[in-house]
């Protein structure tokens, strides 16, 4: 009841507790300074701050999965989605993030990756090491591009058999 008395529904509950929570995400990434060395080791510490950030406030991010439309979830990570923004365009400037995507692309992306690992980590089909190793390495190469040379596939034969 005391809940209800601040807030009309479950649905402005769980918009304040994932407001508060970005707040204190945003806060916690800017100590890795996200402006600082190249774009490239920007990423990979803001990568692993926010994988700390969403790993500690599982419940949040679950809960607003659940209950908040997508839009909402996208006004609420702003604060966020800003600061990958400005990464990303820092990145490009040096020419080492691709443009043969666009940049909301790579935004989308990350994001989209990080609240699929941290499903997978409450599912127990990974755990956060291996999650943020994975991560990584996905996110580097969708950021880069691919970053390992690719094993070749054998051209097909043109005889007939």
């Amino acid at each position: 009841m005391t809940v209800y008395a601040h807030f009309e529904n479950l649905t402005e509950l769980i918009e304040a507790v994932v407001a508060r929570s970005v707040h204190h995400a945003t806060a916690a990434i800017a100590t890795v300074e996200p402006d600082r060395g190249t774009a490239t080791d920007a990423l990979d510490r803001l990568l692993q701050r926010g994988w700390r950030e969403l790993d500690r406030r599982h419940a949040v991010a679950r809960a607003a999965a659940e209950h908040l439309p997508a839009e909402s979830m996208r006004h609420q990570h702003e604060p966020l989605i800003d600061v990958l923004d400005a990464l990303v365009a820092r990145g490009r400037d040096e020419g080492t993030f691709r443009t043969d995507l666009p940049a909301q692309w790579l935004v989308t992306t990350f994001y989209a990756l990080v609240h699929a690992a941290g499903d997978d980590v409450r599912a127990g089909r990974a755990d956060s090491d291996a999650a943020l190793h994975a991560l990584r390495t996905t996110v580097r190469e969708v950021f880069i591009g691919p970053t390992t040379t690719r094993a070749r596939r054998r051209p097909r034969s043109t005889t007939p058999r």
